[in-house]
This record gives C-alpha cells, structure tokens and sequence, in this order.
C-alpha cells in the first residue's frame, strides 16, 4: 500500500451455538444406559464468547471437538454453505477443529459445525472477522533538536529508532543553494553522511563528527524507513570558532598593540597579529553596534594595568542599594546573557574593530550566578555574581561590569510595576474582595514614552511580569524571542483624540457609535474626554448610546472602557453619572459596583502616587476598585522624579598570588556605601532574605543558581516561573 500505513488484519471470532436432536433427558439417559448416546461438545464453556485475534498471515483454530455413541461426524460450513477441504490446505476440516491459516479479509464469516450421529446432533457457530489495523511508520526520539560543539571537538548523536517492522536507517545532511534549502519541486537538496563519518557503521542510530570543522555547521537529519513508510528528526548542529587559548587575556594587548605574544604563565597558545591584521576604517568601527567588547567603559580597557602582580581571579557582585522602595524584583539578566553573552561573542574582526576605535578614543571566560528572576528580594542583598573562570583574565570581571550593570533597568521597571500591582491587590481585597481583575488593570501605553525602541521593550517585558495587558508589541516580542513565551500580553482596540475629533464636538455621539458597530465583542476603550468627559457620559453614554453598549454586552460579551486622558473631572463625578444610568449594584462589603460590561480607565501619566490617590478617593466614595483600569502613557518606563532604587557592582574578593583575598570599599565620609567583603550566598531564614558574606553562608541553603558560564546559558528560566515568583509575596491578597 502506497503511503505511510500498511493494511494488516486482525480475526476477531465470536462464538454461538446450540444443540439440536435430544429429545429430552429420559431419552438420552435412555441411550447412555445402552451405551449409546448423541453427540454432545466437550468443553462446551471454552466455546463461549471465544475472541481471537491475529494479525495477517496467522492461522486461526475453530474447535467443535464433541463426543457421542455411536462417534459423530462433523460437517463444516461457512455462511450456510458446505466447506470443502480438498483444494486448500489452509483449511482442515478433520477431527472437529478447522484451521484457517494466512488469513485475508476474504476469510470473514460464519462457521458452523455440525455434529452428528443417528441419535442426534449439536452445532455452534463462530462469527470471524478480518478488520484492518494500522502499522505506524518509525518513531524516532533524539536527546535534542539543536547541540553546540567547539571547533576541533567531537560530537556524537545517538538517535533511539522504535518501528514495528525493519527499519533501515541514515543520516543526511542538507545544504542550501542561493539561501534556499529546498529545490522549486520542494524537495530537499540534501547527502548521505558518509560511512567514515560514522563511528560504527554497524550502529546506524548513532552519528559521529570527529575534529569538527566550521564546516561541519548545519542540519543533519535521521530517515527511519520501513514498509510501512518513513519518518525523520532533524537536528541543528553549530560548530563554534575554537576560542584562542589566552585569546581573551590578551585582549587589551591587541587593543594597543600591532603585536601580540603569550602572556607568561597563562598556559596559552600562542596568537601573533602583524600590522596587516587588516584595521577597520573609522565610519565601520563606529556603527558596530553587536560588538560586544565596545560594550564597556572607556576607563575598564586599562584596568588590566592597575591590578596587582599575578592576580588570577576577580569576584564581583550586584545589589540593589535602595532608594525609593525597601524591595527588588530582579528581572532581565536572562534577556543581557542571551543577546550579548552566549555562545561565540569575540571574534577577531570584533577584536580589531576595537582595537582601532580605542586607538582614535585614547592615544569568553566569564562565570556568572545569580538569583532566579521573578524573586522579590530586600535591598542590600546580592543578586547576582560573577566571577572569571580563566585566571588569565581576572580584568574580564569588571569589563563585562557595564553591560550587566544594564540589569538595573528591567529590574527598576519590573519593580516599580510590582508595586503597582500591590497596590491595586490591596484596594481590591478592601473594597471587592477579588483580585482577579489584576492581570488587566494597568495597562502599558508606554512604548512612545521610553528613550529608544530597545528601552522600550525592555521596559515592556519587565510590566508583562505582573501584568497581561499591554500595548508594547516590542516588549511582547522581546518576551517570545529570549524567554519562550509567545504570546504574553494582550490588548483591545483603543481610540484616541486624533479619531474622535475629526467628528468634531456635534459628532462625539457618532463617533461613539461608531466604534461600538466597528468593535461589537470583546472590549474597546473609548477617549470620551476630548471636549467634557462629563457631557459625553451623560448625553452620549448615559442617554444615546445606552441601550447599544447593554445589547453589545447581552449578545457579544461586549466591554464598554471610558477612558479618561486627563484629571477634570474626577473620577468620582463620571462614575457617578454611570452608575446612576447602568444601576451601579452594592457588593458584599458595601461598595458600589458598575456592571461588569462598564469600566472606567484613567490613563493620564499615571504615577504610583497618582494610582494611590486615585484609588484612595475612590475608596473613601464607596466605589469599589474593580471599577477602575489604570494605564501608563511612559512613567512605567522612566522615573521623572528620580531613579526608584540604586544598584551598585562591587568587587568582593580577588586571588593574587595564589591567596584569596576578601576586598571591599569602607568610605569613612558615607558608610552607607560600603561594600559585601568575601565570597557571598544567598540564604532565605524565617525572616525573609539574607546576604551571608566572608564565605561562610551554607551552598545547600543559596538562593543563587549557576547560570550562565563560559558562553553557555545553563539555566533557561520560563516566564510562567518567573511571574509565578512574582506573585509569590503577594499570595496573601491574591489568595481572593
């Protein structure tokens, strides 16, 4: 059969049967007496509901074995019509048992046998079936759908091949012609892995690489075929440069130096670059913004002069000093290491682009732990760490210091909207006693507010933390691309002033009614304060449009959001005027409610202070604040009135000479700037958070995972963890 299954046939039999010709018990007990008796089946009870199955080619055994006096014969039939035995020798009729063997759907009927002899008879009957089953094709499982392999090392992929028929197995590898890795008929362009790329040819499951090549990058793919047809797995292999040994501890080196040798005692090979090394022109050099080693301060390049003799190894840390709130939600470290930090970051072009941009500026080992995101934790306590895994490069450190410093942002702005959300937690517990409204009450307009499109969505993703809706496609986007989660926030269509006004102010009521017939489900914000806010939930939401907005609700879950762009009037004056025209109801803790297809939105600028005050007046009016969505138009993505917490990255020990250290900073004129001293763990006692220094903190009790080391992620963090985390402190008023 052409196709991925093949037909096979299973027998089902289902047996019935009775007996005929024995006129009564006297009868018979009169015949047994005579030594004669009729025909009767032996063992009648393994005759009953008989099933069997085989597949195709079996054989099958029909059993009628009966006794009797005289001995009776036996007479086979199928379908009502005699069976005869001597053209086939698929069927033996002989010795009242019939064998049906490579079976086909043909075979399908009723067989009955008779039994007979002059005192009577008994017969039963079997119903056999042939259906058709199917064979699926091989299933293959592989340890993984994409592996990374240094050049010169060798890979080894195992494949485990599951088949109900012989599987012919092997591996290929595609290529790509003109960037397309397909031919216009759709097949692959793709060849047969040769046998010396084997490791045993006598192990087709298994793909071995030796010595790898950059060359050796791309798909390969596994074909498991069999009659039954033919399954693959396809799995990326990347094939990293070899890094220089000692490449990165002569960095700096090449930066200010045409010629470069081994650095004494580093073990390194060595790297020797001429003046020909082919220097980037000044324009090239200036726009590369993906060279990760421009990534730092201008000052960081020398450090490497300033340590003392022979220091092999620097262990810094990151905190959150404080400033406006007593808590940190670290968040955003994953996004940095994923975009910046793995897998093969310096190359030598990378190197000499640099070299030649700090000529004109002057005259990857890395280790890092930290904190899993999502975690709230208190100020002036370490978050992360890192430290330098080759004591070549101890300066590496502190010249990656700037680019991790950057975690500041998305863990200000995560915190920051933490904070919003506990506040709307704590009014909802107070005047609704539900929170399950919080997901989508403050929503982030805030993508034309931040400083630049990375900010922004940067700053988007940190809101999508604790928040759901959001008008930040970038901070969405950013969320799928580095943290696996598709789709992680959601909007609804929202006017503004610029579509409301060019009805101008005669028009507002058919304006309005125009988005409800353009958006009749789900819900749609309206800018309803383009001339008086008042005026258009009185005339136009009150009376006009009223019975529109109730029949929009009733049959399509319509959601009517009045939103507000500014502060005149209050809040408190439109919801009266909505609650007195859709019936505002009074919940279990006497607070007023509008019905559920109402909301009113507030979404001038919103700072935390604002919501407060806000909710708070809202409050102190006897509405509840499910009533209210905020919104932020860019304060969630900056902080006008200063920055809402202080980080600070120290260096906390260092090994010279083979002796670790513990170093920190103690100015006498501010000791609240002063530093952690030694190695640090993160330990969580009843009273919440706690940094242990000097060492001393238990491994088995620290909060801090290993991450991120050598240009490898080790700790893929799930965003549904990470807001799992984030409310994790707040269950005390999610609980409702």
């Amino acid at each position: 059969m052409v196709g991925p299954y093949q037909m096979k046939y299973v027998v089902l039999i289902i047996a019935s049967g009775f007996a005929i010709g024995a006129e009564n018990n006297l009868i018979e007990s009169f015949y047994e007496d005579q030594h004669e008796s009729p025909p009767r089946f032996v063992n009648p009870a393994k005759m009953e509901n008989a099933i069997k199955v085989q597949p195709t080619g079996g054989s099958v055994r029909l059993n009628c074995r009966a006794t009797g006096v005289p001995e009776p014969r036996v007479t086979w039939f199928k379908n009502g019509q005699p069976l005869t035995f001597a053209t086939s020798n698929r069927e033996n009729g002989q010795r009242y048992t019939l064998m049906l063997t490579n079976l086909v759907r043909n075979d399908s009927g009723e067989y009955t046998c008779v039994v007979s002899n002059r005192l009577g008879s008994v017969q039963w009957t079997y119903t056999v079936e042939v259906h058709e089953r199917f064979i699926p094709t091989p299933r293959i499982v592989c340890p993984f759908s994409n592996v990374t392999v240094a050049e010169g090392e060798s890979l080894s992929i195992t494949c485990d091949v599951y088949s109900h028929l012989t599987a012919f197995v092997r591996w290929i590898k595609h290529y790509h012609i003109n960037g397309s890795y397909f031919d216009r008929n759709g097949a692959p362009y793709a060849k047969l892995v040769k046998d010396a790329a084997l490791a045993d040819v006598t192990d087709p499951h298994t793909l071995t690489l030796h010595n790898v090549t950059l060359a050796d990058s791309g798909f390969y793919s596994i074909l498991a075929s069999s009659p039954s047809g033919a399954s693959h797995k396809t799995i990326e292999v990347l094939v990293v440069p070899k890094p220089f040994p000692g490449l990165c501890a002569r960095l700096s080196c090449l930066l200010s130096d045409n010629h470069c040798t081994q650095r004494a005692g580093s073990g390194a090979d060595v790297l020797t670059i001429g003046s020909d090394f082919g220097l980037s022109k000044w324009d090239e050099v200036a726009c590369d913004s993906d060279n990760v080693i421009l990534l730092t301060d201008s000052s960081r390049v020398c450090h490497y002069l300033q340590y003392p003799e022979e220091t092999t190894f620097i262990y810094s840390y990151f905190e959150s000093i404080g400033s406006k709130y007593d808590k940190t939600l670290f968040f955003g470290l994953q996004y940095i290491l994923k975009k910046w930090m793995v897998g093969p970051v310096i190359t030598v072009k990378k190197i000499n682009d640099a070299k030649e941009f700090f000529r004109m500026h002057f005259n990857q080992e890395l280790f890092n732990e930290a904190v899993l995101e999502g975690s709230l934790i208190p100020t002036r306590n370490v978050l992360f760490t890192v430290e330098n895994t080759d004591t070549a490069v101890p300066w590496l450190t502190g010249w990656f210091q700037t680019l991790l410093m950057q975690t500041w942002y998305p863990t200000t702005v995560a915190t920051h909207a933490w904070h919003y959300k506990e506040l709307l937690a704590r009014y909802l517990h107070e005047t609704c006693g539900s929170t399950a409204s919080i997901p989508y009450q403050l929503h982030d307009f805030g993508c034309g507010g931040a400083s630049s499109a990375e900010s922004a969505a940067i700053g988007g993703a940190a809101h999508l933390v604790n928040f759901l809706s959001s008008d930040n496609i970038a901070g969405i986007r950013l969320v799928s691309q580095y943290y696996g989660f598709p789709m992680a926030g959601y909007s609804y269509p929202s006017t503004e002033h610029s579509t409301m006004t060019p009805w101008g102010p005669a028009g507002e009521s058919a304006a309005c009614r125009q988005v409800m017939h353009a958006f009749p489900s789900g819900p749609a914000s309206v800018a309803s304060d383009a001339y008086h806010a008042a005026n258009c939930c009185e005339h136009v939401w009150g009376q006009d449009l009223r019975h529109l907005v109730e029949a929009r609700a009733e049959l399509h879950g319509g959601m009517l959001i009045v939103r507000l762009q500014s502060g005149d009037p209050p809040e408190i004056i439109v919801l009266e005027i909505l609650g007195r025209y859709y019936s505002a109801t009074v919940n279990s803790l006497g607070f007023r409610e509008l019905p559920p297809y109402v909301r009113l939105m507030h979404s001038d600028g919103v700072t935390l202070e604002m919501a407060e005050a806000v909710l708070a007046n809202v409050k102190a009016n006897r509405w509840s604040a499910q009533n209210v969505l905020l919104a932020s138009d860019g304060t969630l993505m900056r902080e006008p009135r200063g920055p809402a917490q202080r980080f600070a990255f120290q260096c906390s020990a260092a090994i010279v000479r083979g002796q670790e250290k513990e170093v920190h900073r103690n100015p006498v004129t501010d000791t609240k700037l002063s530093s952690k001293k030694g190695r640090l763990t993160l330990q969580h006692s009843g009273s919440g958070y706690i940094t242990v220094e000097h060492g001393q903190g238990n491994p088995e009790e620290d909060c801090l995972i290993h991450v991120f080391k050598d240009g490898h992620l080790l700790v893929e963090q799930t965003f549904e963890d990470i807001r799992r985390r984030s409310q994790e402190p707040l269950g005390h008023l999610l609980n409702t």
